[in-house]
């Protein structure tokens, strides 16, 4: 259990901050990792959705045009490995990633993934 956020002082409130951080960049990471792996196996379509979207959709309550951004970046991560390790390091955040991905799509080669 993590220890309450009032019973910590400045610095282990800013140390915590830290630390959730770098986790849910890496938990974001990791989620990708097995948004591709669910979309290369076709695994929507075997439980009856008609794409990954609409599958990551309904079991993450998001609407359709954000786990499209979700597949897309899945997807893009494939060809960007450099910064696949980053993000799953938690050294990126999901929001540059998304826009180093969409850079390549628009430019392949323009971006040094």
């Amino acid at each position: 259990m993590l220890p309450a956020a009032v019973g910590l002082d400045d610095d282990g409130v800013a140390d915590e901050m830290r630390l959730a951080v770098r986790e849910s960049r890496r938990w974001a990471a990791r989620q990708a990792e097995l948004i591709a792996e669910a979309d290369h196996r076709g695994l929507a379509r075997e439980l009856g959705f008609g794409s990954t979207c609409e599958w990551l959709a309904i079991l993450s309550g998001e609407p359709v045009p954000v786990a499209r951004r979700q597949v897309a970046v899945a997807e893009a991560l494939a060809q960007m490995p450099a910064t696949r390790e980053a993000f799953a390091a938690g050294e990126v955040s999901e929001g540059k990633v998304r826009l180093l991905a969409e850079a390549q799509a628009l430019a392949p080669g323009a971006v040094r993934p």
